[in-house]
């Protein structure tokens, strides 16, 4: 054999044992390495699914229950009911974020991976990544919605307070001493229905909330018109503003009676959030 040819062989010899060390480095890596890792952010991921779903659930449930199977009567019980809502919203989200954590433990490698067990990690991975996203929106629009209830209720009460007492009075002439409360309450209902439509509307109830702003407008007018009519005194604009405020009492009473609570139980955030853990029904651990 000559130099040459010996030299070439010993060439290929070597290449070839390299080729098959870098083999079973590259097996040694995918099983002492990959296989471990992927086992423990599988794990990991699982109880932050867990946990997050439980909390999930829980949101849906209390407002199913706070919101519609024991309506609350006074403002402080509503107001109550809201902040047990937002603090349970608050919890979730910090589950959410949680679970975002730990889906971002797992590094995507930039080379082809035989582990069948990181390769369902990777899909695992970008599953986590979508359903962190819909589960973020969900939470940001019922956060909006929960914003609007807070600002939606007191409003309500307020003005149907000022309603009923105007309904009550049997003498409108008791009135003409009173006009400045008169135009107080015109300027606060206003003021409330307009800082209604300030707010970005939740889905669904754009539509409602023009009709509630609508009527604390059209009692507003009411009641300035009524305080006018007192100076000086004028019969025809009394009953005239008095017809006004009669009108407003019964849109009011068909916004809160009716058209509230079926503009609620329509709206698609409530059936996003009872369909919260869902998302996570594709996920196979």
């Amino acid at each position: 054999m000559s130099q040459r040819l010996k030299q070439k062989t010993i060439l290929w010899l070597a290449i070839l044992t390299t080729c098959l060390l870098g083999v079973i480095a590259v097996g040694y890596y995918h099983v002492a390495v990959l296989e471990p890792q992927a086992h423990t952010y599988m794990s990991s991921l699982s109880t932050s699914v867990s946990h997050l779903k439980k909390s999930c659930n829980e949101l849906a449930l209390k407002t199913e229950v706070l919101l519609f199977e024991k309506p609350s009567a006074t403002q402080s019980e509503i107001q109550a009911n809201i902040k047990t809502l937002t603090k349970l919203s608050s919890q979730t989200r910090a589950e959410l974020n949680g679970f975002k954590n730990t889906s971002d433990e797992l590094r995507i490698l930039p080379f082809p991976i035989t582990s069948v067990t990181y390769q369902k990690s990777m899909r695992l991975k970008d599953q986590s990544g979508h359903a962190t996203d819909q589960v973020k929106e969900v939470l940001d629009e019922y956060d909006n919605f929960l914003t609007f209830l807070s600002h939606y209720y007191p409003a309500q009460i307020r003005l149907n307070d000022e309603l009923e007492a105007f309904n009550a009075i049997s003498d409108l002439n008791t009135l003409q001493y009173d006009t400045f409360r008169l135009d107080s309450v015109s300027t606060t209902l206003q003021a409330q229905g307009d800082e209604l439509l300030k707010l970005p509307p939740p889905q669904g109830l754009g539509v409602f909330i023009q009709r509630f702003a609508a009527a604390n407008t059209q009692s507003a007018q009411g009641f300035e018109a009524l305080a006018l009519a007192f100076s000086p005194p004028v019969d025809s604009k009394i009953n005239e503003a008095a017809k006004k405020l009669e009108a407003a009492a019964e849109e009011n009473d068909l916004i809160r009676n009716e058209l509230f609570g079926n503009s609620i139980e329509n709206t698609p955030v409530l059936k996003h959030i009872s369909e919260l853990s869902e998302k996570f029904a594709r996920f196979k651990f």
